[in-house]
């Protein structure tokens, strides 16, 4: 549009307009996204204290406990990081928007724009508005993608939470089950020491 001169003015106008309104909904969208990471959910810590409660639950179960705590984790992290996005494309729309809200003001015409203030100002202008929708752009893309990643890990803690449940359910008895049958094994265990003995 900067190319085109006057011809383009019109379109960069709602161009802008544009850019301006996906800046300030990337914004609140990838702020909504990263607040609700940065919320332990309730299925995976529910998941998690279930398999506290249980012992002996073998190598596998133990390893699908660490990799939801490490899904847990990363999640936060792309949370906050979506959050700051969040925040940086909030910025960027704040900064722009007095300066995108008072082309309105302005002729819609190009022609008559670079007649009233000439072409060189008018270049500059449209190169200056140019300048602050890569900006917002370059934000929109950050945030987008941060909010992606964090949609992402957010859904990996609910199936590695599902994974760490239906593990806990197979193994079966609680950790006070788990520990009479232990207790009955070493008494069991003992009574057939004794009888070996008197064999002897």
């Amino acid at each position: 549009m900067c190319a085109i001169g006057s011809g383009g003015w019109e379109v960069l106008c709602e161009c802008a307009q544009c850019v301006l309104r996906a800046c300030r909904n990337a914004a609140a969208a990838a702020s909504k996204v990263g607040k609700h990471a940065l919320e332990a959910p309730a299925d995976a810590s529910a998941a998690l204290d279930e398999a506290g409660s249980r012992k002996g639950l073998g190598k596998r179960a133990d390893r699908a406990v660490r990799q939801l705590m490490e899904a847990m984790t990363l999640a936060l992290r792309q949370g906050r990081c979506s959050t700051l996005a969040a925040s940086l494309c909030a910025a960027k729309a704040g900064e722009a928007a007095s300066l995108i809200l008072s082309l309105a003001k302005l002729p819609p015409s190009g022609s008559r724009l670079t007649a009233a203030v000439g072409a060189p100002q008018l270049a500059s202008l449209m190169s200056r508005v140019s300048e602050v929708l890569s900006d917002m752009a370059a934000a929109v893309s950050d945030a987008a993608d941060h909010a992606m990643a964090t949609a992402t890990a957010a859904c990996d803690v609910v199936r590695k939470a599902e994974s760490v449940r239906e593990l806990v359910a197979a193994a079966g008895g609680s950790k006070s089950d788990v520990d009479s049958s232990s207790d009955g094994s070493d008494s069991e265990e003992g009574d057939e020491n004794v009888r070996e003995a008197r064999r002897k």
